[in-house]
């Protein structure tokens, strides 16, 4: 028995030093691109090739690093897409380096207005799962998930985020979609309908995903008025530079999409469930591509006339600030800040 422990306690040294390794090419990559005798050099403690290589070929395969060439004169560079962005910070974060990595000007640089249209993407695919987790549970379900008990009940203290509910949930109804669902799910066994059904949200999530944001979309202006909701316009530099000081602030942001419960993606499916709503009723009686011009010019109209009626009761400094703010203000009593 001392010798299966004395081996786990190995293992567990043997992967934190492995893991560590990683965490240092990675913030050595935020430098500059470099060959592996440069990140070597730049380690400054004695490592094997064999482990600088095993590491390196791991850092590959997560997709948060790209080799360029082949041989000795292959090069490393750190992926530079957000996803890749989220994975990296949140990596780093993991193994206690998250001043590191934010302080580095590689992530400084990507802490822009374009980095909010991605998490404004991420966080709307995450609201779309929530509310149809929420609207094909059963009450038992409800219940027994956290996350979507609160949901509910925060939903259910505001007449107006309730009645928005139940719009989606006629729409849903309306397109056959729970129909679908239970026709999809009648040959699943038992224990597999949670994992199925979640599949076919996700589907259904990324396809909407894909219309709202994609090339061409239905109406213009939505993919801006999802991001005013998220983060006003008149917001957005007081936010980018609480997010380019505060590891604990841009934790919240980068972690919407994989967090089941948290108060980020709770507070993005009240603010943006009216105009959710709006779109999942407009979907279910129309097709909105083969709309001509002015129809859809119509329509966008209708959707920026409902979009300054949103605008007009956040409050400023809007809640999702408040707490992003408040959690520099930790940071910063912790001397935790950038």
């Amino acid at each position: 028995m001392a010798q299966k422990r004395g081996k786990a306690k190995q293992a567990i040294k043997q992967n934190a030093r492995e893991e560590g390794l990683k965490v240092a090419i990675i913030l050595q990559l935020t430098q500059a691109e470099q060959d592996v005798q440069e990140i070597r050099d730049a380690m400054q403690r004695d490592i094997a090739p064999s482990q600088l290589d095993r590491a390196l070929e791991a850092l590959q395969q997560s997709g948060m690093v790209e080799r360029r060439g082949n041989g000795e004169k292959g090069s490393f560079i750190l992926e530079d897409n957000f996803a890749q962005l989220k994975q990296i910070f949140l990596f780093c974060d993991r193994h206690e380096k998250a001043i590191q990595i934010l302080g580095s000007p590689w992530m400084q640089k990507r802490i822009n207005e374009a980095m909010l249209c991605d998490v404004t993407k991420d966080t709307v695919f995450a609201t779309i799962q929530s509310v149809l987790r929420l609207l094909t549970s059963s009450n038992l379900e409800v219940q027994q998930d956290l996350f979507l008990s609160d949901l509910y009940n925060a939903i259910g203290q505001n007449e107006e985020t309730y009645l928005s509910l139940g719009g989606i949930a006629g729409s849903l109804d309306e397109v056959g979609f729970m129909e679908y669902l239970q026709l999809s799910l009648s040959s699943v066994s038992e224990e597999d309908i949670s994992m199925e059904k979640q599949v076919l949200i996700e589907q259904m999530a990324e396809r909407d995903i894909h219309m709202f944001f994609g090339p061409d979309p239905p109406l213009p202006s939505l993919a801006e008025a999802f991001q005013s909701i998220l983060f006003p316009k008149e917001e957005r530099r007081e936010l980018l530079s609480v997010l380019k000081a505060s590891p604990s602030a841009l934790r919240i942001i980068l972690s919407a999409r994989e967090t089941r419960s948290g108060s980020f993606v709770s507070a993005a499916v009240l603010q943006t469930l009216p105009l959710l709503e709006h779109l999942f009723q407009l979907f279910a009686i129309a097709d909105l591509k083969s709309c001509d011009s002015e129809k859809r010019r119509a329509l966008d109209d209708e959707l920026l006339s409902l979009l300054r009626d949103r605008m007009d009761r956040i409050p400023r400094p809007s809640p999702l600030l408040r707490v992003l703010k408040g959690r520099m203000l930790a940071d910063r009593s912790s001397d935790f800040l950038v």
